[in-house]
């Protein structure tokens, strides 16, 4: 999906709202969006902008400077553009086959290696001996070996070391790769002669499938809540954090806040500053979004009594 805007009008959006704010009204991430302010030269809220505005601090908004040159209206925002550049994946050709100033023959579906299958998880146990263990981790790494067992690269390892089996150190292959691989360690002789078996990791269970109903009513709540903005900054905490050495006590706590917990508040004291700055950004979001409630309330129930009268 594609937005279009002028930089007067993304100006007035940025600095109408904070950023997290925009980024979920447009579907889109916040790389992408600041990338496009960028180019188009559209100044932002510095760090703390929101907060210090929320408490009634003085605040400055920098005028939109001239379009720079090459930039050309509407801007446009692509939302299903990924932020995440993907890695190319280079495959070995045979150079002798291709010809200067030919076109290669394209890639049949069949003969494309990335759309292979994967491989099969495996659901039986596998059975082998300390020789042929010791064989395959000194020759495969331990978390590819481990997957054609159906377990993880730490439960071989575990089992290796329960069976007195030495496998390759960490680093061994990048250095095996550059040809400066340590000597292998020998397997030690054992007294037993019982057979190893490895039994693969059951999978865990499929997710529930949601009725489509609820998964309706899901994504309505999630789109009609906005995010929570946490400043970099703490000015003020909430009245229901601790300030300093100032114990928390029903004094210092507000009425919407005491009715949410009963009259009863457990908080540590010890709480990091960055903790103290979430939680106030919690706290903040729960004040208001239950005075909206309350307010609502209050205006159904008058309505509600003009209709009996």
């Amino acid at each position: 999906m594609e937005h279009r805007f002028t930089r007067q009008d993304l100006y007035d959006r940025v600095w109408s709202k904070p950023m997290s704010h925009l980024v979920v009204e447009l579907g889109t991430t916040t790389g992408n969006l600041s990338t496009l302010l960028r180019r188009a030269d559209i100044p932002t809220p510095s760090s703390g902008h929101w907060m210090r505005k929320e408490f009634g601090k003085p605040v400055e908004q920098p005028p939109l400077p001239p379009a720079p040159s090459g930039c050309v209206e509407p801007l446009v925002l692509d939302t299903e553009k990924p932020s995440v550049k993907r890695k190319l994946k280079y495959f070995k050709t045979d150079t002798a086959a291709v010809s200067v100033g030919t076109q290669q023959a394209p890639v049949s579906p069949a003969e494309d290696p990335v759309q292979a299958t994967p491989k099969r998880r495996p659901t039986q146990p596998t059975t082998m001996t300390r020789e042929e263990l010791y064989g395959g981790v000194w020759k495969t790494p331990m978390s590819r070996l481990a997957e054609d067992y159906g377990i993880s690269g730490n439960g071989l390892a575990k089992i290796c070391d329960r069976e007195d089996i030495p496998y390759p150190p960490r680093g061994y292959w990048a250095k095996h790769a550059v040809g400066k691989a340590p000597k292998q360690t020998p397997l030690p002789k054992s007294s037993s002669t019982h057979s190893i078996t490895i039994r693969p990791t059951p999978l865990p269970p499929p997710p529930v499938e949601l009725p489509l109903e609820v998964k309706l009513q899901v994504e309505k709540a999630r789109a009609s809540e906005s995010a929570i903005a946490v400043p970099e900054r703490l000015l003020r905490p909430h009245a229901v954090m601790p300030h300093g050495s100032r114990s928390t006590n029903r004094k210092n706590v507000g009425p919407e806040v005491s009715a949410i917990h009963g009259g009863a508040i457990f908080m540590t004291l010890a709480i990091s500053p960055k903790r103290t700055t979430v939680n106030t950004a919690f706290w903040m979001c729960c004040s208001r979004r239950l005075s909206a409630t309350a307010e609502r309330l209050s205006r159904e129930s008058e309505a509600s009594c003009l209709l009996r009268f």
